[in-house]
């Protein structure tokens, strides 16, 4: 019977738009040609007519507006005959397009002919109708054929067809590397089992091997799966291993000559008389008459211990003779009479002891040397001190101090504190020898001076007064000198307060939050450099 000829064409069914749908999202919207491999009574031109005019989601199926309309005039007339140019403008189906444009025709033609144009119209839109069977031109934009309650037993093979190769993601290569893959395990299984019939029938035969695809690959008919090798000792073990090469070749013998069931059954009956002895074992009377008899006879066990038999001396006094004695007074006695016999016999002693007292006046007077020499020790160094020349950042204003951090949380704050304390404790100004001196002097002039007006009386001040006016204009004169003198030394500090001023401000507001920033970096990238040491020890390991 000849094959049935499809005539590529006609309506869409629902299954057909479905298989297409699939295929489109697995091969794309190139390949139309394997696409409509997958349907029987489709070409790959109407395939992709039927994507582009139809199933494509992004084509828009709405009403056409009078904008719309007016536009699709326009480009008729400026484009005739060019749907496709026209429908990528318009952005909707070229097949939509010519049917909305027959649409506004058909209205045109009505409006001026009148009643017997529409009569004629309909007439000529009748005979260009379609029966059921008949091939429809533009069936690719025409909405599917609802499926039947049963499918024909084409449409099932189309779609078991269809949904196979959909659902086979592998591709050729893969399949084809799969099922080499099954071939070679069924041959080897089947050489396994000939190689297993042969050696039943007395016929040794070894398998061929395979070509190895890497240095690693386990060949599991040759080699031992994961065999772990022991290490080498310092000790010589090739007799050993002598030994049970030759025991399993052994073995291997008489498993050939014997079979495994016979090898088996003389095991068994081998240790069959061990079952019998084992079975044969004396009963509680038999073992009191040997236990007697072994008494008596030493020669079998003694002789067979490991241990050497204890030599004991012969006991000095029999149980029967000995007693708890009922007088302790009596052992009081006899103790008292062994010492005094002891220290009777100890050498007589010897008085010549002298007990010498301690003299305590040499340590006072070496607590008092010590007590000068600590005193003479501070002196020169506050000499010493007094000696040091006075250093510029000592002056600072305690009002450009930054205060505290009350609860410093890193390393950093806590560094920032001491800083801090470390610059209040230098904030007094510290005094040189010299000024310390001139303000002594000067001390001791004015109490000279406030004693002697003390003690006068008003008449003798007033005497003193108009007597000695040229001295006290010395003075004054004098006094006067010296506050210049002050005051030449203060304007040749003032400068240098200022200088120590500026240097406290550049190192608190400035050089400090730098080197806070520089320890921050510093640190963060020490951290990030250890850590990355340890990783790469690990990594080397």
């Amino acid at each position: 019977m000849a094959p049935p000829i499809y005539v590529r064409g006609g309506l869409w069914t629902n299954i057909e738009d479905q298989i297409l749908k699939a295929a489109v999202q697995k091969y794309g919207v190139h390949q139309w040609s394997k696409i409509a491999s997958l349907l029987q009574k489709k070409n790959a031109r109407q395939c992709e007519i039927r994507w582009n005019e139809y199933l494509n989601p992004t084509l828009n199926f709405e009403e056409f507006t009078k904008e719309e309309d007016k536009k699709l005039l326009e480009l008729v007339r400026t484009l005739p005959n060019q749907w496709r140019t026209i429908s990528e403008l318009m952005g909707r189906p070229s097949q939509q397009c010519i049917e909305r444009y027959n649409i506004l025709l058909e209205t045109e033609l009505s409006k001026t002919d009148g009643e017997a144009t529409t009569s004629a119209n309909s007439a000529i839109s009748t005979s260009f109708g379609f029966k059921p069977n008949e091939i429809h031109p533009s069936a690719e934009t025409q909405k599917a054929k609802p499926d039947n309650d049963e499918l024909d037993e084409d449409e099932r093979e189309m779609l078991s067809e269809a949904r196979a190769r959909l659902l086979n993601t592998q591709g050729k290569k893969a399949t084809r590397k799969v099922r080499e893959r099954m071939l070679e395990e069924s041959k080897r299984i089947a050489q396994i089992q000939k190689r297993r019939e042969l050696k039943q029938a007395g016929i040794n035969t070894s398998l061929k091997k395979s070509k190895k695809k890497y240095e690693n690959e386990i060949d599991y008919n040759a080699d031992v799966v994961y065999e772990i090798v022991p290490p080498a000792v310092l000790y010589d073990v090739t007799r050993e291993n002598e030994r049970t090469q030759k025991a399993l070749q052994d073995f291997e013998r008489n498993i050939a000559k014997k079979g495994k069931r016979k090898f088996k059954d003389d095991g068994e009956k081998e240790s069959s008389p061990r079952k019998r002895s084992r079975d044969k074992r004396p009963n509680k009377e038999d073992n009191k008459e040997t236990s007697m008899s072994i008494t008596s006879n030493d020669s079998v066990l003694l002789n067979d211990m490991k241990k050497p038999v204890l030599n004991l001396s012969a006991p000095r006094a029999d149980g029967e003779n000995l007693s708890v004695s009922s007088n302790n007074t009596n052992d009081a006695v006899l103790v008292k009479k062994y010492l005094t016999e002891c220290f009777s016999a100890l050498p007589t002693p010897k008085n010549d002891f002298e007990i010498l007292w301690e003299d305590s006046d040499d340590d006072d007077e070496q607590e008092i040397v010590s007590e000068e020499d600590d005193n003479s020790i501070k002196v020169q160094e506050s000499e010493q001190l007094y000696e040091l020349p006075m250093e510029t950042f000592d002056i600072v204003d305690s009002s450009m101090i930054p205060s505290i951090i009350a609860d410093p949380k890193n390393e950093f704050e806590e560094e920032y504190n001491k800083l801090i304390k470390d610059a209040r404790t230098r904030a007094k100004p510290t005094i040189s020898k010299e000024h310390l001196q001139i303000w002594d002097d000067l001390n001791e002039e004015i109490q000279k001076d406030i004693s002697g007006r003390t003690s006068l009386t008003n008449p003798e001040v007033q005497i003193s007064t108009d007597t000695n006016l040229d001295e006290l204009r010395a003075q004054i004169q004098k006094y006067q000198q010296r506050i210049s003198n002050y005051d030449e030394q203060l304007h040749i500090i003032k400068p240098l307060v200022e200088n120590n001023e500026q240097i406290c401000n550049t190192i608190i507001r400035s050089l400090i939050p730098e080197l806070k920033s520089k320890q921050l970096k510093y640190y963060t990238r020490y951290y990030m450099f250890m850590k990355e040491q340890k990783h790469i020890k690990k990594r080397t390991k």
